[in-house]
């Protein structure tokens, strides 16, 4: 006798149930039985949906998880780059057009669907961050090391916005 394989549907129904947070073995099993499967065919074909859906889901997340991984080092790299020159004092126009290369690629490359929007940001911060550093400390003599997130936070605003702002534009949210 030829072991019976369920059906796309039957698949699928498994699949929702399991997605849908109401799935209990035990009933997807008895609705094969009523189709004609054997208690071991049942068994084998609900463990075999549910065991590759788990691998589906597991891929998923992990694939989520280093595009997350990208995004960050993306972000501290673009912020590193464009607190080095005001913060070690260098000037240098070179310098600025190094720091930019450097944080376009590392926006692009960490937000590869969003690469617009976060390029648009990354320039912002690289060209901001010296404006608004030089704004708070002119004048000054000494500070605390913390006050160095004030010009920082005072650039993300604009950053952040111009990143929403290409991103509604260029990458639409689809209402499905």
């Amino acid at each position: 006798m030829t072991a019976l394989t369920i059906t796309q549907q039957q698949a699928d129904d498994i699949v929702a149930q399991y997605v849908s947070g109401s799935f209990s073995y035990q009933a997807e099993i008895e609705k094969l039985l009523a189709a004609g499967y054997s208690q071991l065919e049942a068994e084998q074909q609900v463990t075999e949906v549910v065991s590759q859906l788990r691998k589906q889901l597991y891929d998923a997340k992990k694939k989520d998880g280093k595009k997350a991984e990208g995004k960050n080092i993306a972000f501290y790299v673009v912020l590193i780059t464009a607190a080095i020159g005001p913060i070690f004092e260098i000037t240098s126009s070179t310098w600025t057009a190094i720091a930019l290369v450097i944080s376009v690629l590392a926006a692009y490359f960490g937000y590869k669907e969003k690469s617009i929007g976060a390029i648009a940001s990354a320039i912002v911060m690289v060209f901001l961050f010296p404006v608004t550093y030089h704004f708070y400390f002119k004048n000054r003599t000494s500070y605390i090391r913390l006050e160095l997130l004030i010009p920082l936070a005072l650039t993300f605003i604009p950053a952040g916005i111009v990143f929403l702002f290409f991103n509604a534009i260029f990458h639409p949210t689809k209402n499905e």
